[in-house]
């Protein structure tokens, strides 16, 4: 029989239960009905919740990399810029990066926070690839495309640290 764990976890601003139930290895957890069912094979629920942290984080990481990158792609055609490619990571100080050989790097906890949160970021670096600093002609940038950017800057430094405690942790 499936169980329902608690605490919920967040998912693009959202809070979720978690729902074991019996899958294969491959499969994907998938939100159904509010609740994020997670597939564990017997072996991995035998193994408790390191295998259940390791599929959330692994699944966190993936959908960080798709909705980040399609949101990427999304904000820098706004602005007639391009970008070599997206990565994700874990990144202690910073929620992401703009470097000059423009790649974009995102920290992935960030799939946890609201989306407009997530566009914010996002938008803050894809800005990056016209001005490689915090100009008033890159903050005017930001604004062109998020003008109550100041809200969600402002969200991240109050709840940021939230995002910060991965889920499920296990010692």
């Amino acid at each position: 029989m499936p169980r329902v764990l608690n605490p919920v976890i967040s998912y693009r601003g959202q809070a979720y239960g978690v729902r074991v139930r019996e899958g294969l290895l491959r499969d994907p957890p998938e939100i159904v009905q509010g609740q994020l069912q997670v597939p564990l094979t017997q072996h991995q629920q035998s193994q408790g919740m390191k295998s259940l942290q390791r599929k959330l984080i692994s699944w966190y990481q993936s959908e960080a990399l798709t909705i980040l990158s399609e949101k990427s792609r999304y904000y820098a055609d706004c602005i007639s810029e391009r970008f070599i490619e997206v990565k994700i990571g874990l990144y202690r100080s910073k929620w992401g990066s703009c470097s000059s050989k423009r790649i974009l790097a995102y920290h992935w906890p960030l799939i946890m926070a609201p989306d407009r949160v997530i566009d914010y970021v996002v938008i803050h670096e894809v800005c990056h690839l016209a001005h490689l600093n915090h100009s008033k002609d890159f903050w005017r940038k930001v604004a062109s495309l998020m003008p109550d950017y100041l809200t969600y800057q402002t969200w991240l430094k109050r709840h940021g640290g939230a995002l910060q405690r991965l889920p499920f942790c296990v010692t």
